[in-house]
């Protein structure tokens, strides 16, 4: 008697820790699973990401219900679609990606997986939407989209902007776009935009000096991952010839660049956040617009403006967002 209650009590014990293992692994299986995929470790990917992790924290969503892939693709287009695959493979919920060449390369790979990008300066362009309003795809995000418009404004502050100098390339939709942007605002301003294409990282400081003896007041430099491979070749060449720099990306003023003119990169991880936690919660990317900041930073770097003999005028350092001195 005994030892058939024993076996009975034993059996019973353990459909127990085999009923709460199942339920774990249940639970286990059970937990969102996104994967994160930058282009490159830049710090504005890196601060978009911030931004999209503080926001999925304030949703609900952290590291207890959700498994967090991240990635990076080391600014290498076949290591995106590499990533891409392994996602697919693991069954990502959401693909996050921060750079147009990440969410570019993402696109290809998978229409069905809901991709939310983090910064990405003009979606439609790029090919990954149909539109702002609504995308037509599993694609939705915060874009770091910069009027060029206002770029020529701003860098009139401290230049004269009637010659303006930009380096892009071909092969980069985003830096096209964004040279593109400046020749549409030639009529409309009365600037003269020339532009060279850089396809090798060895090109940089010539195409630099290229456009510097060509006369221009002041250098444009888009999003082209090209010249950010030989960036000091940049900025180096346009101190010692005492010619303004501009752009749209704030970490470049960090590196030399005079000023930059921006979209605020956490600001745009919490917008992406959000729209993280909505897919989530079952809205299709499609019906979710993609959010673009109508308010830009400036960004400011008071040893460049010293080292080329600039006077930034007192009411542009008064709005500037952040001025390096």
């Amino acid at each position: 008697m005994r030892n058939k209650l024993f076996k009975v009590f034993v059996l019973a014990l353990l459909a127990v820790v085999l009923g709460t293992s199942l339920t774990q692994e249940a639970l286990a299986q059970k937990k969102n699973k996104i994967g994160f995929l930058p282009f490159t470790g830049e710090s504005r990917y890196v601060l978009t990401n911030d931004g999209v992790i503080a926001q999925l924290k304030k949703e609900g969503i952290d590291e207890q219900n959700t498994v967090f892939d991240f990635r990076n693709a080391e600014g290498k287009k076949e290591k995106v679609t590499e990533i891409t695959k392994e996602f697919i493979e693991k069954g990502m919920d959401i693909i996050v990606t921060y750079g147009t060449s990440a969410v570019g390369g993402a696109y290809k790979e998978t229409k069905d997986i809901p991709i939310v990008f983090g910064m990405v300066y003009d979606p439609v362009g790029a090919g990954v939407a149909k539109s702002i309003e609504r995308s037509g795809t599993n694609v939705t995000g915060a874009s770091n989209f910069v009027a060029m418009k206002s770029v020529v404004q701003i860098v009139r502050r401290v230049a004269s902007g009637k010659k303006i100098g930009v380096l892009y390339t071909e092969g980069e939709r985003n830096s096209v776009i964004q040279f593109e942007g400046l020749k549409n605002t030639e009529g409309e301003l009365g600037v003269t935009i020339i532009g060279v294409n850089v396809t090798t990282p060895e090109e940089v400081g010539g195409a630099t000096l290229s456009l510097i003896q060509q006369g221009v007041d002041s250098l444009f430099v888009s999003g082209s991952s090209v010249v950010d491979k030989n960036f000091n070749a940049f900025v180096e060449t346009a101190i010692a010839h005492r010619v303004p720099t501009v752009t749209h990306l704030p970490d470049k003023v960090e590196k030399g660049v005079l000023l930059s003119l921006s979209a605020d990169a956490f600001t745009l991880g919490e917008l992406a956040g959000k729209q993280i936690s909505q897919i989530l919660k079952g809205t299709k990317p499609t019906d979710i617009p993609i959010e673009i900041l109508k308010n830009y930073d400036i960004t400011i770097n008071l040893k460049t403006a010293k080292a080329i003999g600039k006077t930034i005028p007192a009411g542009l350092l008064k709005i500037a967002k952040k001025v390096i001195e």
